[in-house]
């Protein structure tokens, strides 16, 4: 067992006072996102969501790390869920991931999803634009994309992007 299944099965049993806790899940989940340990990030952030479902922060961070992974159907219901807590927290959040990281195509993206889920559809365009040209093959973009044209009656469009 490497390092990092040592580190990942501590962390998943709980080991240490840390563990259970949701806001110490976050900041661990945080962690591996950034390190790029992906699948101990999504278990982490499972783990805070399930001892605490209104966890906002908790919410707008994992739907990020799914889109990160080019999985729009997962991002779009976590982000959906984080608007049903408190939209305008989620919007603030968001404007704080892409002030940390103004070129990440993943915090672009849910930017452009949270317009587009807001009937925003210029924004929303605009926004998986910016996206695009950071990754112009980001599954999730070209999937939400796709919705902005087929709402704005641009079937053709749409079709092409899918």
């Amino acid at each position: 067992m490497d390092d990092q299944s040592v580190t990942s099965s501590a962390v998943v049993m709980g080991a240490g006072s840390e563990a259970q806790n949701p806001e110490a899940l976050l900041e661990q989940a945080l962690l591996a996102q950034w390190e790029r340990r992906h699948r101990e990030a999504e278990t982490l952030y499972q783990q805070a969501l399930a001892m605490s479902p209104a966890f906002l922060s908790g919410r707008v961070s994992y739907a990020i790390l799914l889109a990160e992974l080019g999985r729009p159907g997962p991002a779009e219901a976590e982000l959906a869920r984080a608007l049903e807590i408190d939209p305008a927290l989620v919007a603030a959040q968001l404007a704080e991931a892409r002030r940390q990281e103004p070129g990440n195509e993943a915090n672009l993206s849910l930017c452009g999803l949270l317009e587009l889920q807001c009937k925003n559809w210029a924004l929303a365009q605009q926004w998986l634009d910016l996206a695009l040209h950071c990754n112009p093959d980001n599954a999730c973009v070209l999937t939400w994309k796709a919705q902005v044209e087929a709402v704005q009656g641009r079937l053709d469009d749409s079709e092409s992007l899918l």
